[in-house]
Formats: structure tokens, sequence, C-alpha cells
């Protein structure tokens, strides 16, 4: 099983009011994972939340909401045979939209998740 070594992101605006978070992993044996995850502005507080709830003790349930254009799955895995929890952000963005299509982050650790969160609660309220 590969372990991870480092988890890196940064969150921002873009002036078309587009949230978007750049995340990277690097696990044993250089591996690189990553990419851009992208919604509304409007989103960002509601997402904070999710993103926070999935990030404690115990994880949340999944949440499957349409916020059109954006269609977020929040769910958390691991935890089974003492594995680490770990939070998955998905959008399946409206094609026609800006910057339409899928976006996945997975296997956001619980700190990452939360860090992730204040970030964006911070650009939000600007």
């Amino acid at each position: 099983m590969f372990k991870l070594t480092s988890e890196m992101w940064s969150v921002g605006s873009t002036g078309d009011g587009l949230l978007v978070i750049r995340f990277d992993q690097l696990w044993d044996y250089s591996i690189k994972l990553g990419g851009d995850f992208v919604c509304e502005m409007d989103a960002a507080g509601w997402l904070a939340d999710r993103l926070d709830a999935a990030a404690g003790p115990c994880g949340a349930p999944p949440v499957d909401q349409l916020m059109p254009p954006d269609h977020f799955l929040i769910f958390v895995r691991g935890g089974e045979r003492g594995e680490d929890l770990n939070v998955n952000l998905h959008n399946r963005r409206d094609p026609s939209a800006p910057r339409g299509g899928n976006y996945a982050l997975s296997a956001i650790t619980p700190e990452g998740a939360k860090s992730i969160a204040a970030e964006m609660r911070a650009i939000n309220s600007q």
C-alpha cells in the first residue's frame, strides 16, 4: 500500500465568479496525483461546511447535492482495518457552464480538508 508523503493546495477565485481549488498529492515512489476543482463561488460557504463535517473524527454521511450548474458528491472513505479516513469531493459540472466538466479531489486528509474549507471561507468573505 502506498503512503502519502505530502499534500498541497491553493484556493482562489476567478474574475467570472468561479472558485478554483488546485490540489496535489505526492505519494511514495514519486507518484504525483492532483488537479483542479471548479465550482460556482456562490457554493463556497456551503461547500466549506460540508468539508468540515466530512473531516470530523467520525466523518459524515455522504452528500449528493445539485446546485446548478454544479452537482456535488462529498463522501468519506477509510477507517476500515485501521486505514486513515479521507475526504472525497466530486463535482459533475454542467458541460455548458464555464469550465464545465467533471472534477474530483480524492483522498484528501481530514487536516487538508479543514484547511481548504478555511481558505474557501476567507475567499468567500472578501
